[in-house]
């Protein structure tokens, strides 16, 4: 069962149809595309006029349906090997993945609201944020990116992007150590040197 954004069932009758065997595809996972289009339309918005967006659009959305498509495999293919490899109810696992995506977002988000965003292409978090368009945006339309949206915007999707690549490339049990900050802790000389 793929349950839709309107159309779910109850937490008791989707545990019984759990036990039963039946696997449920909860809507936080099955809308999930909804919301990455949702983000797209945000984001095309503010770098085009309506002219563009009307003139652009027969390219720009294939390149959206791509990513949309993409990114729901990422979803579908963690719940799937996380229940094979654990037995979990899916629908438990889809919870799961949203928690760990907004944790490590919510944690990516309260650094980000301290620090100015570079306007260098080459800089990491604006690299993420490139990397998170449709090829047409990025290509195109790379400086109304750097230059037109609001840093508050940036900011959360590079916090999204992030959060959510590291939990479909990592799984749902990684948490970062010490020896995944060590690149980091290496360029900083008060930790290495007396």
């Amino acid at each position: 069962i793929i349950e839709g954004a309107n159309l779910y069932l109850t937490p008791l009758a989707r545990s019984e149809l759990e036990k039963l065997g039946v696997l449920i595809i909860k809507d936080s996972s099955a809308n999930k595309g909804g919301v990455i289009c949702s983000s797209f339309e945000v984001l095309t918005r503010l770098c085009l006029t309506d002219e563009e967006f009307l003139k652009e659009k027969k390219s720009l959305m294939p390149e959206i349906l791509s990513l949309i498509g993409a990114r729901a495999l990422s979803e579908a293919q963690l719940l799937l090997t996380t229940h094979a490899d654990t037995g979990a109810p899916l629908s438990e696992i889809s919870e799961r993945v949203s928690s760990k995506i907004n944790t490590f977002k919510y944690q990516l988000l309260d650094y980000l609201t301290t620090i100015t965003l570079s306007h260098d292409p080459a800089n990491p978090l604006i690299q993420c944020l490139i990397n998170y368009c449709p090829p047409l945006l990025r290509g195109k339309y790379r400086m109304r990116i750097l230059e037109e949206i609001p840093d508050i915007h940036k900011k959360a999707i590079i916090a999204t992007h992030i959060a959510g690549r590291l939990v479909y490339s990592r799984g749902l049990e990684w948490s970062p150590t010490i020896v995944d900050i060590l690149p980091l802790l290496a360029n900083d000389s008060d930790i290495f040197e007396e």
